[in-house]
């Protein structure tokens, strides 16, 4: 996988999806000491501005082996400023036929957060559609979302995004998709 060239905008939303640059390090420990973004994001080695040097630093061999892409949520005019993310990675799930057998597929499953000071003005929205659409055009798997049942600002995003709830993933979860998985109840879960 490749990262979008050009790089997606909506001009209309104010809004571009960029590669994350080291300089960007600082906020996003920021970002990661945040208690609903910590609580909802997967931050490693405990945060803080080495570790999130580090993560950035290995982005570019995610997305090459085709594993991940994520991207910062920012101002149209190629500023630096960093007011949250949107990405997706490979997920592989199984699915429970109604004859008990399962199946295996990979899907893309979308993610994002805002900064505090950035929500409520559809930005998240903006940069989750921008992604959907790309991923629609360029990636061959479906795109799914797990969404927290607690977050309604997260279910309007999903919708802004052109997302379809389909039911419940887990106890936490609503299982959201952009692309139809399969025909009957199947349940999609992780392996």
């Amino acid at each position: 996988m490749e990262l979008p060239d050009p790089p997606l905008v909506d001009r209309s939303a104010g809004v571009a999806l960029r590669a994350w640059r080291t300089a960007d390090a600082p906020a996003l420990a920021e970002a990661w000491a945040t208690p609903d973004i910590a609580g909802r994001a997967t931050v490693p080695g405990g945060g803080g501005v080495e570790a999130a040097e580090r993560w950035i630093g290995g982005g570019p061999a995610r997305t090459a082996a085709g594993l991940a892409l994520d991207l910062v949520i920012g101002p149209v005019d190629g500023g630096t400023e960093v007011w949250g993310e949107v990405g997706v990675i490979q997920l592989r799930l199984v699915s429970a036929g109604p004859d008990a057998s399962s199946r295996r597929r990979t899907v893309w499953d979308m993610g994002w957060w805002l900064r505090p000071e950035h929500r409520g003005r559809g930005r998240a929205r903006a940069g989750a559609a921008l992604l959907a659409s790309w991923v629609a055009r360029s990636l061959d798997e479906p795109l799914i979302a797990r969404v927290d049942i607690a977050s309604p600002a997260s279910a309007a995003v999903a919708v802004g995004a052109g997302l379809i709830r389909r039911g419940r993933y887990d106890a936490d979860h609503d299982l959201w998709l952009a692309f139809h998985l399969g025909d009957g109840d199947e349940s999609p879960r992780r392996s």
